[in-house]
């Protein structure tokens, strides 16, 4: 209990005082590590899964072509895209069947 006697609270004190009363809302330093440690595990898993599992993946048509997969492993994959108003398909699939290409695949964009 107060007195009447007591000085009054000087600003340093009322802020100490506010200080305190925060700090005692706050739990236990040990419960704030467990739910950071919890937060960490389940963000690790799941970037882990993606990264694992290869996502994202981008996607484009040309990866619907069924010798595609051998572009990775020891061949090589050349996709001319048809934007340009002077392409001409025919013209192009001959040009690369003219360079000794194994196969010359048209994809519907």
């Amino acid at each position: 209990m107060a007195t009447a006697n007591a000085a009054p609270k000087t600003a340093m004190q009322r802020f100490l005082d506010g200080v305190e009363k925060v700090g005692n809302m706050v739990p236990h330093p040990v419960v704030i590590f467990l739910i950071l440690i919890a937060i960490v595990i389940a963000l690790s898993a799941v970037l882990g899964m993606l990264a694992l599992n290869g996502l994202p993946m981008p996607y484009h048509p040309v990866f619907n072509v069924p010798r595609f997969a051998l572009a990775s492993r020891n061949r090589f994959f050349l996709c001319i895209e048809a934007r340009d108003s002077k392409f001409e398909l025919e013209k192009t699939r001959r040009f690369l069947e003219t360079l000794g290409a194994f196969e010359v695949s048209t994809v519907a964009h």
